[in-house]
Formats: C-alpha cells, structure tokens, sequence
C-alpha cells in the first residue's frame, strides 16, 4: 500500500531543524522527494494460489476473524489442507460449518482451494470384499483405483463407476 496518496505529489520530503540548546553546530537540512511505501497490510494479503499450510482465512471470501473464519475455526478446520480434506471427505458438513453459504460464494472458496498444489503425498484404502484398492492424494482427493492390479485413474472411470467409487471412499 502506498501512502504517498494522501499528498498531492505522492511524495514525501525529511526536514531537519536544529535545537539551539544542544550547544554544537548542525546544519539544518531536507531530503529530496520520495515515496514511502507501506507494506504493514501484506502480511494479510490473499494469495493467488493459496498453499496447503495458509491459514484458511487466505482464500477469497473469507476475511481475517470474520463470519466464515470463526465458523471454520470452530469447527478445527484452520489450514486449507483442513478446508480441502473436509471438502473431499463430505462436501456437506464443511457447508454446514459455514452455515450454508450462497452459491456463489461457495464456488469462489472452493475453486481458489482447489488451486493448491497437493504435493505428492499418496494414501491407500483397501475394500475389503471388493478386490480393489483405492488412492487418495494430500487432501483426501480420490486419484485413483485398482481393480484385481489393475490401475485406474479416477478421471478415466465412467459416471456409474466413479459414483461407486466415491461411495467407497465415503467409507475410507
């Protein structure tokens, strides 16, 4: 943030006067124009692409100890790995925790979360009776299947199938 708005010019200038008690002899003198930038507000700026360890007030919509943060606090969710694991585990009980919010405002937090890069963490679910196996990267994200060895990445699966995955996965 720029201070230098508030004067005209947008710039600013030091003066130095000097105080007659001190008994030594100062030349009094001024600086020439500058421009001071403030960057007291960044430390709480959003992030373009937010990372799984920001806290989850960085994404878009959700101020700093507002409505959403305390709800999402309240309900241990305090990293956008949080946020994410949750989304990915049930979509409706994060929706619940910030007490239904509007479309709009949903689509916006959940697509800037979903910009994270999730690392490459990998985590398996055996089901049982079923002969398969399922992945999960980071966040709890189904990336894959195999069915009898057979490797299969979740976005290769049919609709009917991809449902029975994520039921499985519900289960994990």
């Amino acid at each position: 943030m720029d201070n230098s708005k508030f004067v005209r010019s947008g710039k600013f200038r030091l003066g130095v006067m000097v105080d007659e008690n001190i008994g030594e002899r100062v030349l009094e003198g001024i600086t020439e124009p500058f421009i001071f930038k403030d960057r007291r507000g960044e430390g709480s700026k959003k992030h373009d692409i937010p990372s799984l360890d920001n806290d989850v007030w960085r994404l878009k919509t959700i101020s700093k100890d507002g409505v959403f943060d305390k709800a999402l606090r309240g309900g241990r969710i305090f990293s956008v790995k949080n946020f994410l694991r949750l989304y990915y585990k049930d979509e409706q009980a994060l929706r619940k925790i910030l007490i239904k919010p509007k479309e709009l405002v949903w689509t916006t937090i959940v697509k800037h979360a979903k910009k994270c890069d999730p690392g490459n963490e990998l985590y398996s679910f055996l089901v049982k009776g079923n002969n398969a196996m399922l992945f999960f990267n980071s966040v709890y994200q189904t990336v894959g299947v195999t069915f009898s060895n057979n490797y299969t990445p979740f976005t290769d699966l049919d609709k009917p199938m991809k449902d029975v995955v994520q039921q499985w996965s519900k289960d994990a």
